[in-house]
């Protein structure tokens, strides 16, 4: 099956509305567990799309924060260790 312009744009807002309904249930109290996933799916979802292809043929495949770099997630992760290590402390 390839993706044209209407079906690749039908699937990047069908996973933007699962995230904005996602956020909007969000609730401090869910376990541990829920809220790291819900984390992750964020975080690789568009570089997840634009591994399938779903972002190219919407002229997305380009932007920032649609690809998949080790070396920027491990980065990233150790700001966000600190951000947390801070607030904590602070």
């Amino acid at each position: 099956m390839t993706l044209n312009k209407n079906t690749s744009g039908a699937v990047v807002l069908g996973v933007c509305l699962v995230f904005i309904v996602a956020f909007y249930f969000f609730n401090p109290s869910w376990a541990a567990w829920a809220q790291v996933l819900l984390a992750v799916a964020t975080v690789s979802a568009f570089p997840l799309l634009n591994a399938l292809g779903v972002l190219k043929p919407l002229g997305l495949d380009g932007m920032p924060g649609s690809r998949f770099n080790f070396r920027y997630v491990l980065i990233g992760t150790g700001f966000m260790g600190g951000a947390f290590v801070w607030v904590m402390v602070w």
